[in-house]
């Protein structure tokens, strides 16, 4: 019995660099994805604005400059989603 623990972990110490490694590149993948998500919602914003085509003037610090909007409050209506994609990574 001791020799079937030992191998399971044997077996398990062996695969959970794999897992971690697959964990982060799955990660990694999300963080990619969001950011893109970002670049589309912000060029769908400038086209928007027409032949100003400026970026959006947003509070870069909002407890400094609370008369500015977040960029998540700008670009919320142009990811098609709510703020979920402007998490983290």
């Amino acid at each position: 019995m001791l020799v079937v623990i030992a191998i399971i972990g044997l077996l398990l110490a062996i695969l959970m660099p794999a897992i971690n490694s697959a964990r982060s590149m799955a990660r990694k993948a999300d963080c990619r994805s969001r950011l893109h998500q970002i670049g589309i919602a912000m060029i769908a914003y400038v086209d928007a604005q027409g032949q100003n085509g400026l970026y959006p003037d947003v509070a870069q610090l909002p407890s400094f400059t609370p008369e500015r909007p977040s960029l998540v409050t700008v670009l919320a209506p142009y990811t098609g989603e709510s703020k979920p994609s402007f998490n983290p990574c």
